[in-house]
């Protein structure tokens, strides 16, 4: 319970201080500056007329799709703003829906996502349906979970909604390789991946991994990621086998060769052994019988 208590203290502390830092910030006329501390401490403490002083300090900062939202959120947060400050809000949010366009993210699959505008996070919104943005062009990045972020750019007009429809991959994994022999080439389900030493991020699941170099023996196999993992693989690639040295070779060769002593058997055997090439007895009698 005490340390509760102290904890909460400090959190009052730390959210009245970024509050402080925001005001000096503001007085300074540092908008931007202005706009993270009070963003800082509203996410400590939340408290209303903090979220009033960030949407004043965000539409001087011009960025007045996230001062719509913060002004919204404060009407909602506020029970009692009085009336005076209820009609200053609503009049600056009627101002604000006049100058904003809108976005909004049509991803396949249908999955939660985070979005960063202009490299500020989009707080409080499901990006999935319209949010407000300032017109101009801007930078979208799009964080699924288990995916490597997507970056768009998106231009926004006034009171028109810019969709920005995006296919999204599967959930990503990290697959690192090392071989024995430097430079070996791998291939993923037959495409390309690059040179060992390696480290990919590639779509989760099964997949067949190939890896060949010049004066050895390819490898293939199965591997299976799953969505975050990293898996590391240090893999050894065997000589390639001479031409002597193949099986086949010497089963050719070797064929070759019995087929010839069974030829001269079969000539100098006598006919009471009509084939000598089944392996029989007399076959081995003839043999020792041929000899000089």
């Amino acid at each position: 319970m005490v340390a509760s208590s102290a904890r909460a203290q400090d959190d009052e502390a730390r959210a009245r201080a970024l509050f402080v830092e925001g005001a000096e910030h503001y007085s300074a006329e540092e908008y931007e500056a202005a706009a993270e501390a009070f963003a800082a401490s509203h996410a400590i403490r939340a408290v209303p007329v903090v979220l009033f002083n960030l949407a004043q300090a965000l539409r001087f900062a011009g960025r007045p799709g996230a001062a719509l939202r913060a002004f919204e959120a404060y009407l909602v947060e506020e029970e009692d703003p009085g009336a005076a400050r209820r009609r200053a809000v609503e009049a600056a949010i009627g101002e604000l829906q006049e100058e904003v366009g809108s976005v909004q993210l049509a991803l396949t699959p249908d999955v939660p996502a985070t979005v960063e505008l202009d490299g500020h996070e989009v707080r409080g919104v499901d990006p999935r349906e319209p949010f407000a943005v300032g017109p101009g062009t801007h930078e979208l990045r799009i964080l699924t979970e288990g995916r490597d972020p997507v970056v768009r750019s998106v231009t926004v007009e006034s009171g028109r909604t810019a969709v920005v429809r995006l296919r999204l991959g599967g959930p990503q994994a990290t697959l690192a390789i090392a071989t024995a022999v430097e430079g070996a080439r791998a291939t993923l389900d037959g495409e390309p991946l690059g040179a060992t030493p390696l480290e990919e991020r590639v779509e989760a699941g099964e997949h067949t991994l190939r890896l060949s170099a010049p004066g050895h023996e390819p490898l293939e196999r199965t591997i299976a990621l799953e969505a975050g993992e990293t898996l590391r693989l240090d893999l050894d690639l065997e000589p390639a086998r001479r031409l002597r040295d193949q099986w086949w070779v010497w089963a050719i060769v070797g064929g070759g060769a019995v087929f010839a002593l069974g030829l001269t058997l079969a000539i100098g055997l006598p006919q009471r052994d009509p084939d000598p090439l089944e392996g029989t007895l007399p076959t081995v009698q003839a043999i020792t019988w041929s000899g000089p």
